[in-house]
């Protein structure tokens, strides 16, 4: 069964646009907001499959759900959207940026080969990817980052009109959550993105510590995360979010993940559903507003280390990076949080020192009150 939200919010005359909504979560999410009663417009770029999809979703005789061809990284197609919604509707209530490609092609034999049970299993895919493809990375970035922001700003007015506006954006447990939101700007963002695509394109991304597997993704993926908190803040009235639906079991994931669609489909619909006064600006796992988990790695200033660091940060946890030498730890956690893993801190660690080692557990004990994850890779 769909889940039913409850709550202070009607649904009854409620529009909602979905990107990417034609298969996968897209279509899980139409489905359960459709079954909550609410006026759905399924996009896709792929004409057929979208108007197949609503033609599934017509089986359910009070399900009202209509078909709009939309590419996303196409301005005009955009345009047109907005157009039709205003003509038809005169305001938006609920807009859901699903749209997204990996930017890269992930081994899923070489994947079937771990026991993956959960979300975490993208740290796996991380590096079991190939043909990543400087094409592949923009059209990743263009369509993840690029579109989500340029389908907000073109409906922001329309959502505005709405009484009970919602956006919600399914994310990648990434959680880039910039602390000095005060200076979060647009342009920091932008720049980081166009600073990745130039690296790529001349194939040097450890030249400023960039993912090195499913980077476009990860890249994209960050800047959404700290594009979602931007627009929370510029547009209070709106209650914009991020949600990391979990490992879902997908055409693109192999059918491998933990979740099925209906499953991970329950977090978005609820954000899209939230009564209001409800908070704006954060990322949830599922449908629970995220904490971060926190990860120790002993000799994590180069070589096998410094690798494990970024990917964890890279999925959102929070790592203590730990080098007996200062100085290239510090390097190390520098050049980290300038390819925007800002979650990343040093602290001097020597291993053969048991001083050294209880004090260093004092600082995690009263700074984060617990330690999920420890990884002893000393050099």
């Amino acid at each position: 069964m769909a889940a039913t939200i409850s709550g202070p919010v009607s649904c009854l005359s409620r529009i909602a646009v979905v990107t990417g909504g034609a298969r996968g979560l897209g279509l899980g999410i139409c489905k359960q907001l459709a079954s909550n009663g609410v006026k759905v417009v399924l996009t896709d770029k792929d004409e057929e499959k979208g108007l197949d999809a609503v033609e599934k979703l017509k089986q359910f005789p009070h399900f009202d759900v209509t078909f709009h061809h939309l590419n996303v990284m196409d301005s005009t197609n955009i345009a047109s959207l907005s157009e039709f919604i205003k003509t038809k509707f005169k305001k938006l209530d609920i807009l859901v940026n699903n749209a997204a490609v990996p930017g890269g092609i992930v081994d899923r034999e070489k994947l079937k080969i771990f026991d993956v049970e959960d979300e975490k299993s993208g740290v796996l895919s991380n590096i079991l990817t190939t043909g990543e493809t400087y094409e592949r990375a923009e059209e990743c970035v263009s369509t993840i980052y690029y579109g989500t922001k340029s389908m907000t700003e073109t409906f922001i007015p329309l959502l505005l009109s709405s009484h009970s506006p919602r956006i919600c954006i399914p994310n990648k447990s990434i959680q880039k959550e910039i602390g000095d939101i005060d200076n979060l700007t647009e342009e920091k963002i932008n720049g980081m993105v166009r600073s990745f695509l130039s690296d790529f394109k001349e194939g040097d991304l450890r030249k400023n510590d960039w993912p090195t597997s499913l980077s476009a993704y990860i890249v994209s993926k960050v800047a959404v995360s700290a594009y979602t908190r931007l627009v929370a803040k510029r547009f209070p009235a709106i209650c914009t979010n991020c949600i990391h639906p979990g490992f879902v079991r997908t055409e693109a994931t192999g059918n491998l993940g933990a979740l099925s669609v209906e499953e991970a489909a329950r977090g978005p619909v609820m954000l899209a559903l939230l009564p209001d006064g409800s908070p704006s600006g954060l990322f949830y796992d599922q449908t629970e507003v995220s904490s971060f988990t926190i990860a120790v790695v002993t000799g994590g200033n180069k070589g096998i280390g410094l690798e494990i660091c970024r990917q964890l940060a890279s999925t959102g946890v929070r790592v203590i990076l730990t080098a007996r030498d200062e100085k290239r730890g510090l390097e190390a956690a520098e050049k980290l949080k300038q390819s925007g893993l800002s979650d990343v801190i040093f602290h001097r660690l020597d291993v053969t020192d048991s001083s050294g080692i209880a004090s260093f557990a004092e600082f995690v004990k009263i700074s984060f009150g617990k330690l999920d994850i420890l990884v002893n890779c000393p050099s």
